[in-house]
């Protein structure tokens, strides 16, 4: 399941925009459908996401990247999927699920460091 969903065509218009894409990358009174999706300001916000969705259309396969909202630090799993007359993109966030990683690779890390397994977490008990 995605946060947001956008369909764009091969010029990079957007077709289609659900109703959490319209409130996240659009203006008040404002539709996303039929504009580039480079000049939408939303997305020039993201840092690199048009040059990282390029690169993904141009491998030709679906690809997923991470893109981190500047202002905020949030974090966004973006999906690229090509179809026959442009591209999807699922965009989901997952600010939580990193920051998990994240402290698991460093408890691994610092585990290996020690020379032993690394320890886990006791599950909360209520």
């Amino acid at each position: 399941m995605s946060d947001v969903l956008v369909l764009v065509d091969g010029d990079w218009r957007v077709t289609f925009a659900d109703l959490r894409a319209e409130r996240l990358l659009g203006s008040p009174g404002e539709r996303l459908p039929g504009r580039c999706l480079w000049e939408v300001p939303a997305v020039q916000r993201l840092p690199d996401l048009q040059e990282r969705c390029r690169a993904a259309a141009a491998r030709g396969r679906a690809s997923g990247f991470d893109v981190t909202v500047p202002d905020s630090g949030v974090s966004h799993y973006v999906r690229l999927v090509p179809v026959p007359d442009g591209f999807v993109l699922y965009a989901f966030e997952a600010t939580e699920a990193r920051r998990l990683h994240d402290e698991e690779v460093a408890a691994i890390r610092t585990s290996a460091e020690r020379g032993g397994p690394p320890r886990r977490r006791a599950a909360a008990r209520g």
